[in-house]
């Protein structure tokens, strides 16, 4: 359970009996760690720390599991578990009036203006406080407007993020109003609104036809990874548009997050509808998708669907990808009845000129009992000039 810093991620790691540094990089629509400095090493080997937060002070705390043994079935010692804290001789972290007072006895005037804090920990602190009042319909009336003024006017991201969240968890907001919010010029602010309108997993009309508006244009990789999570929580029929847009972007196509978030939210609807599917996926920037799309459809009872899909393809790279997937979907059995119409999509396939499509043809065609393939494959074996992968695979 790490806890970020600063663009820092402070980290225990259980086996090293050490809290570790990783420092954040943005790339696409997340971040990439990149190994920094040992920010301590514990003198007990048993010391396991394993949850970290930042406290009221700036001190760093950290749970320690302490135990000899963290991977076998049983914990042996139930009772050892401790807390630690971490702080500096002098620390570097400001002072500031009421930094140490009872959260919990603020005002709510002055719970929302911790929102503009340095510290991370009073703001969170104070939004739970405005959401526990918020509950017990204690709420100061003029709360609200305050936190909406904070989100319309802060300069700073990290303030207007923290106004949206107060106002979510304390029922400020209209859902209409999150929609608008969709159109905000901040990409954060954007994702946001996406996430919580789709909590309930009911978003309104308005905003399902602006998600089909900012996965086809918003230039955001995060804007668009919330679009791809938000999928999950989104009926599949709504999905389709969605999804559409999304795999227009072949910038994401080597993205760390994009093309698998995408593919949770699909991979259901190629069981219900492959053909729908692989023409979705079929005309998108993602290939990736196109190869997982075309295993999961057979899987489905849909090989035909895919077979035909490859030989309506006019893109070489496209075919290899759903005949390759075909192979994965099929696994390890053998002499799988042909589909109907197989003999004419291997004719097809068979002209392409390219080594990728006729291998895998013909590799199609050995599993579908086809002795001539099988033939051939043996032909390669035997050939000493033949490339050593391509008798490998025949192999």
């Amino acid at each position: 359970f790490p806890e970020r810093y600063h663009g820092q991620l402070f980290m225990a790691n259980i086996h090293e009996h050490a809290v570790l540094v990783d420092r954040l990089e943005r790339s696409g629509s997340g971040f990439i760690g990149r190994h920094g400095e040992t920010f301590l090493d514990a003198n007990n080997a048993q010391w396991i720390g394993f949850s970290m937060e930042i406290g009221p002070a700036g001190d760093v705390y950290v749970l320690d599991w302490h135990d000899a043994d963290i991977c076998g079935k049983s914990v042996a010692n139930k009772e050892t578990g401790r807390v630690f804290r971490i702080t500096p001789k002098e620390s570097a972290a400001k002072e500031w009036p009421g930094r140490y007072d009872d959260i919990k006895a603020m005002r709510d005037a002055e719970l929302v203006a911790l929102q503009t804090s340095e510290s991370a920990w009073h703001a969170r602190r104070a939004r739970v406080v405005l959401q526990g009042r918020a509950a017990a319909g204690e709420l100061d009336e003029r709360t609200h407007r305050r936190l909406r003024r904070l989100l319309r006017s802060a300069d700073n991201p990290d303030h207007r993020l923290r106004a949206l969240w107060g106002l979510h968890i304390s029922g400020g907001l209209k859902r209409v109003q999150l929609t608008q919010l969709l159109d905000d010029a901040d990409e954060h602010i954007r994702a946001w609104a996406i996430q919580l309108l789709c909590e309930d997993m009911s978003p309104p009309h308005g905003a399902m036809t602006k998600f089909v508006e900012l996965a086809l244009n918003d230039p955001s990789p995060v804007v668009r990874l919330y679009l791809a999570s938000a999928l999950q929580r989104i009926g599949h029929e709504d999905r389709w548009p969605i999804a559409k847009g999304l795999l227009t972007h072949a910038a994401d196509a080597d993205d760390h997050n994009l093309p698998k978030m995408l593919w949770f939210a699909i991979e259901p609807m190629v069981a219900t509808d492959p053909e729908r599917a692989l023409a979705l996926v079929g005309a998108g920037q993602l290939p990736i998708l196109q190869n997982y799309a075309a295993r999961r459809a057979v899987h489905a009872d849909g090989l035909e669907a895919v077979l035909v899909a490859a030989g309506a393809a006019e893109d070489n790279g496209l075919r290899a990808r759903l005949l390759n997937g075909a192979l994965d979907g099929i696994g390890g059995r053998k002499k799988v009845p042909a589909p109907e119409q197989w003999t004419a999509v291997y004719a097809k396939l068979a002209k392409a000129e390219d080594k990728a499509v006729t291998d895998a043809a013909q590799r199609l065609a050995q599993r579908f009992g086809d002795s001539s393939a099988t033939v051939a494959m043996l032909n390669k074996v035997s050939d000493k000039g033949a490339d050593i992968g391509d008798r490998q695979r025949a192999i």
